[in-house]
């Protein structure tokens, strides 16, 4: 409370300043006096209703984890709400790697389609893929493996849809899949019947591949892997 009354010290001192200035008469020196003693009892209220708004729970609080104008940053925009139902927009979605598997010579990249906002919407078919090294595009083109028909796959903020991107490297890579020295770090997914790519870093990075082999799967509901077979178109 010592900061309080310091306070509140510095607000009176000029009005008791001002009031004993002049001061040339007995009556003078004692009307001045009376204000000082005035604006004095003045001060004991103030400080007294400083100390019972300073209690635990008395008066306003600020709100917990709230920030000031300095250190604050602008709340993110909201996602997108998916319309029930309805195909899932790129702008609704992220893509998530999420590790790697290999399988009778092939790799596997794993990823998923994970809903950004509130709602449901659903995907049915084979995602766009472009290759990328650091950002820079590989001259890859990036063909199918088939899985039987593909099925529509709901998916909301419990449930993602599950996709993997299948290439050779140089250790199980046929002769006629040389020449085998691209590195992926990264894809451009499009979702199916969209046209705005998403980017995703690949987690973890691939081995040197064959360029001629990097093939993309269906999008489906459950993670576990499907292997390729022989009718990819």
């Amino acid at each position: 409370m010592a900061h309080t009354r310091s306070s509140l010290a510095v607000l009176v001192a000029p009005l008791a300043a001002a009031a004993l200035a002049g001061c040339g008469s007995d009556g003078e020196s004692d009307a001045a006096a009376d204000r000082l003693a005035r604006q004095e009892k003045r001060i004991e209220e103030l400080e007294g209703r400083v100390r019972e708004d300073g209690k635990p729970g008395a008066g306003a609080s600020r709100p917990s984890g709230a920030t000031g104008a300095a250190g604050s940053s602008a709340p993110a925009a909201p996602a997108p709400r998916a319309a029930s139902g309805s195909r899932c927009a790129a702008g609704a979605l992220r893509v998530v790697s999420y590790g790697g598997q290999g399988a009778a010579g092939t790799q596997f990249a794993l990823l998923r389609f994970e809903l950004r906002g509130s709602g449901a919407c659903t995907l049915t078919g084979y995602p766009g893929v472009t290759v990328l090294d650091d950002g820079r595009r590989l001259d890859v083109d990036v063909g199918r493996f088939s899985t039987g028909t593909p099925k529509t796959v709901r998916v909301d903020v419990r449930h993602p849809a599950y996709f993997d991107v299948a290439y050779r490297t140089a250790a199980s890579a046929a002769p006629d899949e040389r020449p085998c020295r691209g590195t992926v770090t990264d894809l451009a997914v499009i979702p199916p019947d969209e046209r705005s790519a998403l980017p995703v870093r690949l987690r973890p990075r691939p081995a040197r591949l064959c360029l001629g082999s990097v093939r993309v799967g269906a999008v489906r509901a459950t993670s576990r892997l499907s292997p390729p077979d022989d009718s990819a178109p």
